[in-house]
């Protein structure tokens, strides 16, 4: 999904991903929601263009309170994995191919 970054007005992909322009992030569910307002999801291509005009120039971006705090409240029940079983996961698979590589090299070494 495409978004506008909230802190220099660049496109990029994602709402919640790094900006590739200025590095910026969206960390508290706040900017996260407020990240969310500002791409394709519910902007369109004129919407979005003006919003990435209005953070560039410097101007003061307001969204709908309710509209966060909606945002915000769906964040909060969204569960979040811990960092070990993400890792596990995800680098699980790949640990275990090379375990299994390093044996058959010791079994045929052997």
């Amino acid at each position: 999904m495409r978004a506008v970054c909230l802190s220099c007005g660049a496109a990029k992909w994602g709402a919640l991903t790094a900006c590739r322009a200025c590095g910026a992030r969206p960390g508290t569910l706040e900017e996260q929601a407020r990240a969310m307002l500002a791409s394709e999801d519910e902007l369109d291509d004129a919407g979005l263009e003006a919003l990435a005009e209005r953070v560039r120039s410097g101007g003061d971006v307001v969204f709908d309170a309710e509209a966060v705090e909606s945002l915000v409240a769906d964040l909060e029940r969204v569960p979040v994995a811990p960092l070990g079983w993400t890792l596990l996961v995800v680098g699980g698979p790949f640990v275990a191919l090379v375990l299994l590589g390093v044996l058959a090299i010791a079994v045929c070494a052997g």
